[in-house]
């Protein structure tokens, strides 16, 4: 059968699984084209839609849109969601 990394990690301290690399989490594997992706699809696309919908709805509108689109941009980058 084919295996997966996490098949053959070891157990760590905490009982987490060690030598199973996470791109999420470690930005240090991340290729020009990771970064290229994540800013083109979170904070870029983040301001141009926050900014249509204020010119559409008004300010409200506009910062309910950021705030969540933040969130959202936050947890990709720092929890890999």
């Amino acid at each position: 059968g084919k295996q997966t990394l996490a098949a053959n990690a070891s157990k760590g301290a905490g009982g987490g699984d060690v030598g199973v690399p996470k791109p999420g989490w470690d930005k240090s594997v991340w290729t020009h084209g990771d970064w290229s992706f994540w800013l083109l699809t979170g904070p870029v696309v983040t301001l141009a839609f926050s900014f249509f919908m204020f010119y559409t709805y008004g300010l409200p509108g506009g910062l309910l849109t950021f705030a969540v689109c933040a969130v959202i941009d936050t947890a990709t980058f720092y929890y890999n969601l």
